[in-house]
């Protein structure tokens, strides 16, 4: 991943770069306190138009966290959440990155603005999986029965809901296509459990998703489910 952070505070800002104009612009025609769900995407084009903009620019100094290539990374920002904060009377606004419409893992842009829209702060982290095949190897439906192969596991009674992402393997420091999959037990209160037919199959480890390669099949690495952690503490 490549960072980038804006502060308008900053010693030297950069406010002047035509890139973060043109965004600090596109962000003052939001009214944001006034956004719906479904209406986040239309209202927030011409800023992810700017972002875009901003984010790839390969002639100014603002890009110089990036590697310096003769390719676009041509990613798209797609708005996904606004949050409003009373106490420092701001707002949030996060996008994600998708590459050829496919969601970036971990890649997100973050942009603060204050209560007229002025702009404040943008913090990114975006990645560059070009040149990575686009078109999965492995299909959905076969993502249930390759795990019950390599892990043992009987999956007959959970939900996978694998979804497509490009992932930074920073163990092999590659860019790969892989699925991700996001486990739910049909039962909550009878997870996976041994049957009398299967005694060689494990009970599935409750705080773990999978991360497998689209193209080669292997199980890249297993992720701790935080998501229900957090859900479970709340």
């Amino acid at each position: 991943m490549k960072i980038f952070a804006y502060h308008a505070e900053d010693e030297n800002p950069v406010s002047k770069h035509r890139g973060i104009d043109a965004l600090a612009t596109a962000l003052r025609r939001v009214h944001l306190s006034g956004i719906k769900a479904n209406q986040i995407k239309h209202q927030f084009q011409e800023v992810e138009d700017s972002l875009k903009s901003l984010l790839e620019s390969e002639t100014e100094p603002i890009r110089s966290f990036v590697e310096s290539k003769k390719h676009s990374i041509n990613s798209e920002f797609e708005s996904v959440s606004t949050q409003w904060f009373s106490f420092t009377k701001t707002h949030i606004v996060k996008f994600r990155q998708k590459y050829k419409s496919i969601p970036v893992y971990g890649a997100q842009v973050t942009v603060e603005v204050d209560e007229k829209n002025e702009l404040l702060a943008i913090n990114s982290a975006i990645g560059d999986p070009n040149g990575l095949n686009a078109s999965p190897q492995v299909e959905r439906d076969e993502i249930k029965h390759l795990i019950e192969e390599k892990k043992g596991y009987n999956l007959a009674d959970v939900t996978l809901n694998p979804t497509l992402y490009y992932y930074y393997d920073s163990n092999n420091k590659c860019w790969r296509l892989v699925y991700i999959t996001d486990i739910r037990y049909k039962d909550p209160e009878n997870q996976v459990r041994q049957t009398e037919n299967n005694n060689d199959f494990k009970p599935i480890p409750e705080m773990v998703d999978y991360v497998i390669d689209a193209h080669t099949k292997e199980i890249v690495v297993e992720l701790p489910r935080m998501r229900t952690l957090q859900k479970k503490l709340r």
